[in-house]
C-alpha cells in the first residue's frame, strides 16, 4: 500500500507539473489554451483577486492554495495546486517517496517562509511574504514552487509587516501592505516587478489611542481600507477609506459616528467578515437577539439596507457564533450557518444540516448547499461522526469553482478516502497512548455551473 501510494503521488505530480506548464499559454492576458469546461474563461492577470481567501490564489487553469496534509497530528502547511483540467490536486513537490506530511516535503511552508499564509499569483509566478530576523521581504516562485527570487525588501525603518490576514493584497501588479509602528500603522505599496522601493501611502494613528484595526480589500482599481477604531474599551467607530490606485491618496468614504447609517443589532466583523463590490457597495453583518443580518451599505449615499436575514429568535445557544459571511465572488455572497453545538441536544442530532446560503447582491437566495455527516459511512468504518457540525474553511474561487476544505472525514458527498481513513484510525490508536490525536483536512470543489439547479456534486480533490 505504501509503495502504491508513493508511485501514484509521483505520477500525479509529474502530470500536474506538465499541466501547469502546458495549460497556461503564453498570452499576456493569461487566457487558457487547455481544452476543459472553462476553456473560454479569460484570466485577467491584473485583476485584484478579492474572490480568493488569503491562503489561495487563482491562476489560468487552476487554483494554488495552502492546506494541511489529509491526516496530521502536527499542523504543517503545504502549497497545493488544483488542476481544473485534470480535476486533481497535488502538493508542489517532486521528491521520490515523499509522504507530503512533514518539513522535509518540498511543498512545506513554514510560518516565516509564508507570513500569515498569504499567497498571490501574478504573471505566471507565485508571491508570498517571507520573514527573517533582519527584515521582511517579498519573494516569488515559478508555477511549480521553484526558482525562488527576492523581489523587494518590505521592512522600512525596522518595522515589520503586520502578521494577520487581510493586511496585504495584490492589485494591478502591486502589493499593498501594512507595517506596524509603535503607535501607528503604515500603508505601503511596492511593484511586484521589484523595480522600485516601497512607497508610503499613509500613516494611521489611533485617534483615541485604544485600538486601531485595519484591513485591506482590493477590487477593480481600488483598495479599500476598513477600520475599527476604539473609542472606549467597549465602543468602536467604524470607518472606510478608499484608495484609487491611480492617484495614491486614500479618501474617507464612510464614518459611522458622523454618517450614522441605520444598522439593526451590533455590528459584527466589520473589518474581517466584510466585502465590497465593483459598484462601491460594502457588505457587512450585524446581530441582534432576534436575527443575523447581512447589510449592504452604499458608500456614496450612506444608505444601509438589510438584504438577507437569518432568524435566530428561537435559538437557546450562541447561534451567532456559528454564522459567517465568508466570501464574495463578484456575483454571489456566501453565508455559512453551521449547527450550533453549544446547544447540547444539537450535538448528536444528525438530522440537522449545515448550510451555505448563496445570495446575490440584492439579497435574493440563488441556492443553498446543505452539508451533513454521513453516519452510515462512519459506522461502516467503525469511527465516530463526532457531532452534527461541519467545520469548513472557504478558500474562495472565481466564477468557475468553489474551493473549500473540511476538518471532517465523513461529510456526505465528500467522504475521506478509504486509504486516509485507515491512516486516521492508525494514528488515532497511537494517539490514545501519546495523548496526540490526529486531525484531518479534506478538500473539495464545486462547479459553479450547478448554482441555481438545487443539486450539487462535490469533487473530492484531497491529494
Amino acid at each position: 500500500m505504501q509503495k502504491s501510494k508513493s508511485l501514484k503521488a509521483i505520477l500525479l505530480c509529474a502530470a500536474l507539473i506538465f499541466s501547469v506548464f502546458s495549460g497556461c499559454g503564453g498570452k499576456d492576458n493569461g487566457a487558457a489554451s487547455a481544452d476543459y469546461e472553462y476553456s473560454d474563461y479569460v484570466f485577467d492577470n491584473n485583476e485584484a483577486q478579492y474572490y480568493m481567501s488569503d491562503n489561495a490564489a487563482a491562476a489560468e487553469t487552476g487554483y494554488y492554495y495552502i492546506a494541511n496534509s489529509p491526516v496530521y497530528t502536527t499542523s504543517y502547511k503545504f502549497l497545493y495546486y488544483f488542476d481544473m483540467v485534470n480535476k486533481n490536486s497535488m502538493p508542489l513537490c517532486t521528491k521520490l517517496n515523499c509522504e507530503h506530511n512533514d518539513e522535509s516535503c518540498d511543498a512545506y511552508l513554514s510560518a516565516e517562509e509564508c507570513l500569515s499564509s498569504n499567497i498571490w499569483y501574478y504573471n505566471q509566478r507565485i508571491y508570498m511574504i517571507e520573514r527573517s530576523d533582519e527584515k521582511d521581504r517579498l519573494v516569488s516562485y515559478d508555477k511549480t514552487g521553484r526558482d525562488k527570487k527576492n523581489v523587494a525588501d518590505l521592512s522600512v525603518d525596522g518595522r515589520s509587516v503586520i502578521q494577520s490576514q487581510n493586511r496585504a493584497c495584490v492589485s494591478h501588479g502591486k502589493l499593498y501592505y501594512m507595517l506596524a509602528g509603535e503607535k501607528s500603522q503604515f500603508l505601503y505599496a511596492v511593484p511586484l516587478t521589484g523595480t522600485d522601493t516601497p512607497r508610503l501611502i499613509k500613516e494611521y494613528t489611533s485617534e483615541y489611542e485604544i485600538r486601531e484595526t485595519l484591513t485591506l480589500y482590493a477590487i477593480e482599481d481600488r483598495v479599500y481600507i476598513t477600520l475599527v477604531s476604539g473609542i472606549t474599551s467597549d465602543t468602536n467607530n467604524y470607518i472606510i477609506e478608499c484608495l484609487d490606485i491611480s492617484d495614491g491618496e486614500p479618501v474617507r468614504k464612510f464614518d459611522y459616528m458622523s454618517d450614522g447609517a441605520s444598522v439593526r443589532g451590533d455590528i459584527d466583523g466589520w473589518e474581517i467578515q466584510a466585502c465590497y463590490d465593483a459598484e462601491g457597495n460594502f457588505y457587512f453583518t450585524s446581530i441582534s437577539d432576534e436575527a443575523y443580518f447581512v447589510n449592504k451599505l452604499n458608500l456614496e449615499t450612506k444608505e444601509n439596507t438589510e438584504i438577507y436575514t437569518i432568524d435566530i429568535s428561537e435559538d437557546t445557544g450562541s447561534r451567532e457564533d456559528y454564522i459567517d459571511l465568508c466570501g464574495f465572488d463578484g456575483k454571489y455572497l456566501y453565508v455559512y450557518e453551521s449547527v450550533d453545538f453549544s446547544v447540547k441536544e444539537n450535538r448528536q442530532n444528525y438530522e440537522l444540516g449545515n448550510y451555505f446560503y448563496i445570495i446575490d447582491t440584492e439579497g435574493k437566495l440563488a441556492d443553498t448547499i446543505m452539508l451533513t455527516k454521513n453516519t452510515e459511512y462512519a459506522e461502516e468504518n467503525n469511527i465516530s461522526a463526532v457531532s452534527a457540525s461541519v467545520s469548513v474553511s472557504l478558500k474562495g474561487g472565481d466564477s468557475r469553482y468553489l474551493l473549500v476544505d473540511f476538518s471532517n472525514y465523513c461529510v456526505r458527498g465528500i467522504e475521506m478516502s478509504q486509504e486516509d481513513i485507515d491512516k486516521y484510525k492508525e494514528e488515532y490508536t497511537k494517539g490514545i497512548s501519546q495523548m496526540k490525536m490526529p486531525n484531518v483536512c479534506v478538500v473539495g470543489v464545486l462547479d459553479k455551473k450547478q448554482i441555481g439547479t438545487g443539486e450539487f456534486e462535490w469533487i473530492n480533490i484531497t491529494p
